[in-house]
């Protein structure tokens, strides 16, 4: 997280170009005709019309285009409270407000179905990352690897196949949301991955992947989700709130703990290494998923 600094504003000062390299003043505006006055015993004359009006060369157009507005604007006042229930967490150094704080954040994001479904790439993303495990789980990680087009990058490091996975799991992407969903593929693949890193395993050992494992790794990914996303949104009041770096660090630590122990997900009795996370029951299973994690972090369960 970094720091701004401000300034006073722009002060009068002489100008620093010759006057030959300032741009030409503008032509006067021309002013129009008066209108005479009548006389008493005659007719008033009418004044011009305004398409005879005269107009300033530098005139904005009569009808402009109206600037666009993004966002209901009843939704401010939701932002604002959500903002400062989480700027108060930061103050008490984490240890109080949190479920207040996620209640207001899901009601900013419109609830636990207006969250989900403004959370696109972290829902493609999320199904991605089921289908690959999936894959992994009944074909060995050789096969599932080589279904990515990512043959190649067996028998490399680690950290190489963590982002070769990534990239194909979710595409760098600019705006906030698409941001967070990258986050949160990276952080379940390191999750996923964690006893091969800790124990320094080959990767075959991802040939060992139960159904049980791919849902505790779609917990982990919805979790690590939500949680960059809220940071995306709001982590700002962390920064001012804060007293230290480290404070901050713990509170952000405190909310993906809060998080984690929210979030356990409901198959339905639906075997995830039977589901098929590309088509439109992954889709609409993975919705469901986001839906219902929102709404347990939101209160509404």
């Amino acid at each position: 997280m970094g720091t701004s600094t401000s300034h006073g504003g722009p002060k009068d000062r002489p100008p620093l170009l010759p006057d030959w390299a300032l741009p030409a003043p503008l032509p006067p505006v021309p002013q129009p005709e008066p209108i005479p006055i009548p006389p008493a015993d005659g007719p008033a004359p009418q004044a011009p019309s305004d398409t005879e009006q005269p107009i300033h060369p530098a005139a904005p157009a009569l009808h402009p285009t109206p600037t666009p507005t993004y966002g209901p604007l009843t939704g401010k006042p939701r932002w604002t409270k959500a903002a400062g229930s989480l700027g108060r967490v930061a103050a008490s150094g984490g240890s109080r407000g949190m479920g207040r704080a996620a209640q207001r954040y899901v009601r900013a994001r419109g609830g636990s179905k207006g969250a989900s479904a403004s959370s696109p790439a972290g829902r493609r993303a999320t199904a991605r990352f089921a289908g690959f495990l999936s894959d992994v789980a009944r074909n060995g990680f050789a096969d599932a690897f080589t279904n990515l087009g990512l043959g190649s990058v067996v028998g490399r490091d680690l950290d190489s196949v963590i982002a070769a996975v990534t990239d194909v799991v979710c595409p760098a992407g600019a705006d906030r949301e698409e941001v967070a969903a990258r986050e949160a593929s990276t952080e379940a693949l390191e999750e996923v991955f964690a006893d091969i890193i800790r124990t320094g395993a080959d990767i075959s050992q991802l040939d060992a992947m139960t159904a049980a494992g791919v849902g505790k790794a779609i917990e982990a990914m919805v979790t690590s989700y939500i949680y960059n996303r809220w940071l995306g949104d709001l982590g700002v009041k962390i920064e001012e709130k804060a007293i230290s770096p480290q404070q901050a660090v713990r509170v952000e630590r405190r909310m993906k703990d809060f998080i984690r122990d929210a979030v356990k997900l409901d198959l339905q009795q639906k075997d995830p290494l039977k589901v098929d996370w590309r088509g439109a029951e992954g889709k609409d299973l993975m919705g469901r998923i986001y839906s219902d994690a929102y709404a347990v972090i939101g209160g509404e369960q």
